[in-house]
């Protein structure tokens, strides 16, 4: 049986768009940090992030896919620092996710790095651009047991705050299709174990209105600059391929262009809501 946890999620300049910093209130000393490019000099002053770490700096194709490269230093404010300004590095990344802990040190981050490696290139959600040793670090019995809990939280941090490295790709259960309208909008997609998938045609709206929630702007943007949106008609947008939301409220969404209920937005065949139909029926 998988015990309970609590997580603390801490803004530490306040906005949601910026520096976002996870960790476990128990039972673990390990914090993981995620920082956007830009913000990268301002959240490298932070003491914390001067000791031993394991990195991953990614460009996202949609934030749950995309390309990463893994890396560890034994002073990562130093070791990324470089990765902002070097030209010639191998990935345009956008996203720095950076994992400390006074208890991790130089040879623990190494034997990370390694394992981590191993982990996003079988899950094949992300695509891992940085070679790695096909050797395993030395190891005692012991130092791969304290190791191991470490990968269990690094793992569970980075998709806490929407970074799935290692979680595999789950094939779309189409047994049930719901529908999301607008005046121009017409979104097709599911539930799935993450989410929620709208299909690949689905029309969603060009211009978000002006209330339209920070997050769902975001994403619509980020979905534009992808090309998981493309133009469609002089006010309408088309995905090209399926996509996966955290919720079924960002999927309409996106689709609808403003806030939006999901649960109600979404309906089957019959006219029902995701909500009759998940949490009623």
């Amino acid at each position: 049986m998988i015990a309970a946890q609590n997580i603390q999620l801490y803004l530490p300049g306040g906005d949601e768009a910026g520096v976002r910093r996870a960790h476990f209130t128990r039972n673990s000393k390990v914090v993981v940090y995620q920082v956007p490019r830009e913000k990268l000099p301002h959240a490298l002053k932070r003491e914390e992030l001067k000791r031993p770490g394991l990195y991953f700096l990614v460009a996202p194709t949609d934030l749950r896919s995309g390309q990463v490269y893994i890396g560890e230093s034994d002073n990562c404010a130093e070791r990324l620092s470089y990765h902002r300004t070097n030209k010639k590095q191998p990935l345009d990344w956008s996203y720095a996710l950076i994992a400390v802990s006074p208890a991790i040190d130089k040879a623990d981050v190494r034997w990370l790095e390694w394992h981590f490696h191993r982990e996003v290139a079988t899950a094949q959600r992300y695509a891992v651009v940085n070679p790695n040793s096909t050797k395993e670090p030395h190891a005692t019995e012991e130092d791969k047991a304290d190791r191991l809990h470490d990968v269990e939280a690094i793992r569970t941090l980075c998709d806490i705050l929407g970074f799935p490295f290692t979680l595999a790709p789950r094939p779309t259960d189409v047994k049930e299709q719901y529908t999301c309208k607008g005046k121009q909008a017409l979104g097709t997609g599911c539930p799935t174990a993450d989410g929620f998938v709208v299909f690949m045609g689905s029309v969603a709206m060009a211009v978000l209105q002006r209330s339209t929630d920070a997050t769902v702007v975001r994403r619509h943007a980020e979905l534009v600059a992808s090309k998981v949106l493309v133009p469609a008609g002089p006010d309408t947008l088309r995905f090209t391929k399926d996509y996966e939301f955290t919720s079924p409220s960002t999927a309409a969404a996106v689709v609808l262009g403003r806030s939006a209920n999901g649960w109600t937005e979404w309906k089957d065949a019959e006219g029902r809501t995701l909500d009759e139909v998940r949490r009623k029926g």
